[in-house]
């Protein structure tokens, strides 16, 4: 559309791991190809995440009090610090309870069939949390969408050195 015969792909968190799979099932893609500038990509998912889907949030990091809750409210909004400072008064016991119930509710009505968000767990992770979610006949196409996304992940380090080795400038901000 704009004339040029290449073009720039600009992949942002997320789109790392989309670029992944574009690199990974679309190789033709390559010609078209000037320049690769990753902005704080997920190429191999995010730990939170992982750690959610293995049952692994730990409630003893201090990020998560400081860092998540409040990161899921409007800024300015006090909410997250309200709750911040809740969870630090509940007993570990009746937190852990309560936020494992929450696990698996969002599990039952979204996270399980959500391929995108499948996208983010990490590729160590994969094998236990494909084993703990996805191991039923029920669950065998988004397992099978799932594993593509994985198998992506496996191969980005090699996607990415055929973008090199091709002449495609390849760029990875990773901090602001």
């Amino acid at each position: 559309e704009t004339g040029h015969d290449k073009v720039n792909i600009v992949p942002v968190s997320l789109g790392g791991t989309i670029a992944n799979s574009l690199l990974e099932y679309y190789p033709e893609v390559y010609d078209d190809l000037n320049r690769v500038v990753y902005i704080i990509p997920a190429l191999d998912g995010s730990a939170i995440v992982g750690d959610v889907y293995t049952g692994k949030l730990g409630l003893e990091d201090e990020n998560f009090y400081k860092d998540l809750f409040p990161s899921l409210f409007d800024e300015g909004d006090s909410t997250g610090y309200l709750i911040n400072i809740l969870t630090r008064l509940l007993p570990k016991k009746v937190l852990s309870a309560v936020l494992d119930s929450a696990v698996q509710a969002l599990f039952d009505t979204a996270l399980n069939n959500c391929t995108v968000m499948w996208s983010l767990v990490p590729s160590s992770y994969y094998p236990a949390a494909r084993e703990r979610w996805l191991s039923d006949e029920a669950h065998a196409e988004i397992r099978r969408q799932t594993d593509l996304y994985y198998q992506a992940q496996l191969d980005s380090d090699e996607n990415i050195m055929k973008l090199v080795e091709r002449g495609i400038a390849v760029f990875d901000i990773v901090d602001y």
